[in-house]
């Protein structure tokens, strides 16, 4: 008869199997303090460079859509602008809306457009940027991109509903720290470059009579709201 010596395979093997896991948290911990270490996966299928860190993510219309009403006269302002002359009238231009866009410092800004139709909203879709110099903020409708027939360039922009500017009252009070706007939804649309995005930022509601609180940078949950740390592969 053979006696193995189970006690030091089972010894052994316990091992094994604790040194595994200790090289596998430290490879965790590694990674979470410095992401770069991680292999770059590339753009996701159908995702646009746009240069400059920021990157349009689908999803994206299979079509160009024709974009009249409210949005089709803000985005005809904007070409109007640019091209110099006002278009033939009854004509409204034709897009196809993009859903996301990454931004430089990592952010991913969601939109409207696809944000409404899904059971579970994310509502990383409002932004701080600079409109003529001001600081502004905004609920993204859609992006897209339109090409100026005057200089044959392609814009990459926004189409977004404005807030309010802030409660003076509030902004003073506070010495600057409290921002409380308003939104006006459809009744205030402009279009911005894309460029011109600064960073997400969370909108928190106050009360039920349209009244927002700007948050930014103040921890993980508004960090999630603002679209912080997201994988752009997730949809």
């Amino acid at each position: 008869m053979i006696f193995l010596p189970f006690g030091r395979i089972q010894s052994a093997s316990q091992s094994d199997s604790s040194q595994r896991g200790m090289r596998c948290c430290h490879a965790n911990a590694l990674v979470t303090t410095i992401p770069s270490l991680l292999p770059d996966k590339g753009l996701p299928a159908g995702a646009e460079d746009l240069g400059n860190g920021f990157i349009l993510l689908r999803a994206r219309d299979k079509f160009h859509q024709r974009v009249d009403g409210e949005y089709g006269l803000a985005i005809l302002t904007v070409l109007e602008e640019e091209e110099g002359e006002a278009v033939k009238e009854g004509w409204f231009p034709r897009i196809a809306r993009w859903a996301r866009l990454q931004l430089p410092n990592g952010q991913i800004v969601r939109s409207v457009w696809k944000e409404s139709k899904m059971a579970t909203v994310r509502p990383a879709r409002n932004v701080k940027y600079v409109y003529d110099k001001e600081v502004r903020y905004g609920e993204v409708q859609f992006f897209f991109q339109a090409t100026i027939n005057k200089t044959g360039k392609e814009h990459s922009l926004a189409s977004v509903s404005v807030y309010s500017d802030p409660d003076a009252e509030i902004l003073e009070e506070s010495y600057g720290t409290v921002i409380q706007c308003d939104y006006f939804g459809e009744e205030a649309l402009e279009v911005i470059a894309v460029g011109d995005i600064q960073a997400g930022v969370a909108m928190i509601p106050i009360g039920e009579d349209g009244a927002y609180f700007v948050a930014e940078k103040l921890g993980l949950d508004v960090d999630a709201m603002a679209g912080m740390e997201e994988d752009m592969h997730a949809d």
